[in-house]
């Protein structure tokens, strides 16, 4: 699976524009696992402190960036 910076180096390369907009459709769909997808991009943080910031366990915020990452990868149409 890709990481967010494996995401943003794609080929082609993702636009933020479009990641942006695939963010926003998967904050509408599956509101909880977008946040930890946005935590993880924009902030950065660590599978444990995004649970300590959510208030969500490791396991669910690990099962989470999971699905958020292969949606988003399927959403951008991006090959591993």
């Amino acid at each position: 699976m890709l990481e967010p910076d494996q995401l943003l180096a794609s080929n082609p390369p993702v636009e933020l524009l479009d990641l942006d907009e695939a963010l926003g459709e998967l904050c509408v769909l599956y509101p909880q696992k977008a946040v930890v997808a946005e935590l993880k991009f924009i902030g950065g943080l660590s599978i444990e402190e995004i649970a300590t910031a959510i208030e969500i366990s490791t396991a669910m915020v690990k099962r989470d960036w999971q699905f958020a990452r292969a949606w988003l990868q399927n959403h951008l149409r991006i090959e591993d």
